[in-house]
């Protein structure tokens, strides 16, 4: 798919507002309902399917701008193996790109709050719609579903597990596990230390069950009315597509 040009542009406004779309609604109209309704748009798929450019004309005919959803695209200079695209040239600004140095390390939950932060700010309080586009999963669902995130590690709770381990044995913490979180522990083994400690050490923190956490994902609750467009192509023709993509970024000094 190539960028459109303006010709090109001006005449599918065009008909999209002459021949009515989505239950006889016109395009002015349809826009109108979508930022009332504060709708959000996802473009998804595989590496090398086409998102970018799908999303850099979709925000034109859109009149809006695009949020990157890519777990690397957000960190400073690693332009050509993440295969960033300008879209300034193109008239439109892309968020969550180039706001990090590579030696911080981007969290889900830090790369949530900026991003929705900016959706609100710059979108919803300017009645625009957002158009997420990216390859993460992960770093999508976190921003746009309402999931539970584990928090990070206590180093000096871990420790005291480790020393009731080793005074009073490993039963004796999965036994107390049992009590917290009976749904958990039916999940993993008695001797599986790891986890139970892990277990052990989020319900300390937050004072839930570890499992609580792990049902939220499957849910699939958005916090947003999000249009989903996913798209693929052949697997041969991807292959290609990541084959040639590769040969480029060689070819730019990989």
């Amino acid at each position: 798919m190539e960028v459109l040009g303006e010709e090109d542009l001006a005449k599918i406004k065009k008909w999209l507002e002459s021949n009515s779309v989505a239950n006889s609604v016109g395009y002015n109209s349809l826009l109108s309902r979508m930022i009332k309704d504060k709708a959000a748009i996802v473009i998804c798929g595989p590496t090398c399917v086409g998102k970018s450019k799908i999303g850099l004309n979709l925000a034109r005919i859109l009149d809006t701008d695009i949020i990157s959803v890519d777990s690397m695209q957000v960190y400073r200079g690693m332009n050509i193996g993440t295969d960033k695209c300008n879209t300034e040239k193109y008239g439109i600004k892309q968020y969550m790109v180039d706001i990090f140095n590579p030696d911080h390390y981007v969290t889900v939950v830090e790369f949530r709050n900026i991003c929705r932060e900016i959706i609100e700010k710059e979108f919803f309080l300017k009645d625009r719609i957002p158009l997420l586009v990216g390859g993460s999963g992960l770093y999508i669902r976190g921003v746009i579903d309402n999931l539970g995130f584990v928090p990070k590690s206590d180093f000096s709770i871990r420790k005291r597990l480790k020393e009731e381990i080793r005074n009073h044995g490993l039963s004796t913490l999965y036994e107390r596990l049992r009590e917290v979180d009976p749904i958990y522990s039916e999940k993993i083994g008695k001797s599986d230390e790891r986890r139970i400690i892990r277990a052990l050490e989020v319900y300390e923190i937050t004072g839930r069950p570890y499992s609580c956490f792990q049902n939220t994902w499957n849910d699939r609750r958005s916090i947003y009315n999000v249009i989903f467009l996913g798209f693929s192509v052949d697997r041969v023709k991807l292959y290609r597509n990541i084959e040639e993509r590769v040969d480029r970024m060689f070819k730019k000094g990989l």
